[in-house]
């Protein structure tokens, strides 16, 4: 329990250095980006066929009453939203450990370990294959 709550002190110092902050904070807002330009292109369209996926079903009834609009126009908002925030959170991910992991390994292996040996590179190519492994493992088990 020791070794966990000093490892955790560690991080928590490491995360105050500026690079570290930046690092850490980089990926989350480069994916709100990305999909803020992306969903203020399609943003129409994609509630368009919402709206026609909801028209289909028997979930609203069929009046034309406010509150069955105000209520389908909030579920759409809804679903949106939270559509964005997934695409949002797995871009995040996907960009952390293409290339941000490298970066944090190797600032780590020097500030807390300048003696040990190094058996090979950080590369996006080996964060690409620990990437891939990651989801499969996820994926089947």
């Amino acid at each position: 329990m020791h070794n966990i709550l000093k490892a955790l002190t560690q991080a928590f110092r490491d995360l105050a250095k500026p690079k570290v902050a930046i690092i850490a904070l980089v990926p989350i807002f480069l994916a709100i980006f990305i999909w803020g330009v992306v969903a203020s292109f399609f943003w129409d369209t994609w509630t368009d066929l919402l709206v026609r996926f909801f028209s289909e079903t028997t979930i609203f009834p069929s009046k034309e009453s406010q509150f069955s609009r105000d209520l389908g126009e909030f579920v759409l908002l809804m679903v949106n939203l939270f559509t964005l925030v997934v695409l949002i959170l797995t871009t995040a991910s996907i960009i952390n450990s293409l290339f941000v992991m490298p970066i944090i390994l190797t600032f780590i292996e020097r500030t807390r370990y300048p003696l040990i040996q190094k058996l090979g590179k950080n590369t996006v190519l080996g964060s690409l294959c620990n990437m891939f492994s990651a989801f499969f493992c996820i994926w089947f088990f």
